[in-house]
């Protein structure tokens, strides 16, 4: 038989750390997610600017089922990503400059993020009537007329005292 080890002498060793609240369990010793997923690809921002490297089309996950224009997006921090192309009739092609934010497509997987129209080299979406700002477009004339009109009738009406509540009517109610 060996024979056991002498003890130790000298000072006790330090103790441990102190034991997590709720009695070591494994959900306490479970470390936090990160709060920011892609920091080091966005840094805090709520756009990028990219060129697209690919442009090319993918099918939904069941149940949808279209062809959805993607293309793949080099971001000015170096990471490459793909990203939705929304609106009708896009003209980007490889190598133009384009604004990515961080609006994900839940039927494509792996898809994020979506390109901004209407800035830089990608195009606004033309006719579009509602949604505009997502899409680029500017305010079409006749509604800009109507807009101005009303605002004038609600200025002279102020000025001659009958400024009550009132509701600002839709442009359908108006025509």
């Amino acid at each position: 038989q060996e024979a056991l080890p002498p003890p130790p002498t000298g000072p006790p060793p330090p103790p441990g750390p102190p034991a997590p609240p709720g009695g070591g369990s494994p959900a306490a010793r479970r470390t936090k997610k990160p709060l920011f997923k892609n920091l080091k690809r966005w840094g805090h921002r709520p756009m990028m600017n990219g060129i697209s490297m690919k442009v090319y089309t993918m099918n939904p996950k069941k149940p949808n089922s279209a062809i959805r224009k993607v293309a793949r997006v080099k971001l000015s921090s170096g990471y490459e990503t793909i990203c939705y192309i929304p609106g009708e009739n896009h003209k980007l092609q490889e190598f133009m400059s384009v604004r990515v934010n961080g609006r994900a497509r839940k039927d494509l997987p792996g898809v994020n993020y979506e390109l901004s129209r209407g800035v830089l080299d990608l195009k606004c979406v033309e006719g579009r009537r509602n949604e505009r700002s997502r899409y680029g477009t500017a305010m079409p004339d006749d509604v800009r007329e109507w807009s101005d009109r009303l605002k004038k009738k609600l200025e002279e009406s102020r000025e001659k005292g009958q400024a009550k509540m009132m509701s600002w009517p839709t442009y359908k109610q108006a025509k």
